[in-house]
């Protein structure tokens, strides 16, 4: 049954629960980001020795901000990735400036973003600069996410190697509604036009 076929009073009634749902939502949201933000100020979290644990190290420490999708789960585990840190420093570091940064914008937070990247030595660019692209690749670039297939837009650039051992790249989407990263696939390329 379509919400447009409800009857007025019924209509404006669920439209009402919604937001209601929807603020409810969004001050959890703000107490969780509080607690974080204390937890964050307090210890960086420790890095794992292996990808094995990174389903649970995620729920751990990135639930609310960043969101990995299990293929992405699925990818890391079977990947032979040598850089572990690389891993877990990326995904921390898009829950602590990036996820800030598209909250709250302003320069300040994108220079730390960017500052950060230096650091960790990746880059963060769009996927493809051909609207449409991602879908000559078959379903690689797209995830079902909330019902719906998401594209995988963006990614973190890291070595260019294709030896899945040493290459890097970490790709993902900015949900604007639930305000969180959905990473989609890490650690390795997917197919692109080079590959």
């Amino acid at each position: 049954m379509s919400l447009l076929s409800l009857p007025i009073p019924e209509r404006e009634q669920a439209l009402s629960e919604l937001r209601q749902l929807k603020a409810s939502y969004i001050a959890l949201q703000a107490r969780l980001e509080s607690y974080q933000s204390e937890q964050a100020s307090v210890s960086r979290p420790d890095i794992p020795g292996s990808l094995e644990e990174l389903e649970s190290w995620a729920r751990a420490h990135l639930s609310g901000q960043v969101e990995l999708h299990p293929r992405a789960i699925k990818a890391a585990r079977e990947s032979g990735f040598q850089d572990i840190a690389l891993v877990y420093n990326s995904l921390l570091m898009m829950r602590d400036l990036y996820v800030v940064m598209r909250k709250i914008g302003g320069n300040e937070h994108k220079q730390a973003f960017e500052h950060r990247l230096a650091e960790l030595g990746l880059e963060n660019t769009k996927c493809f600069s051909q609207k449409n692209k991602a879908k000559s690749f078959g379903g690689q670039y797209f995830v079902r996410y909330q019902e719906s297939m998401r594209e995988l837009e963006w990614h973190l650039k890291g070595s260019n190697s294709r030896d899945g051992r040493l290459g890097f790249r970490l790709y993902y989407f900015w949900d604007p509604e639930t305000e969180r990263v959905v990473v989609g696939h890490l650690p390795g390329h997917l197919q692109n036009d080079v590959s």
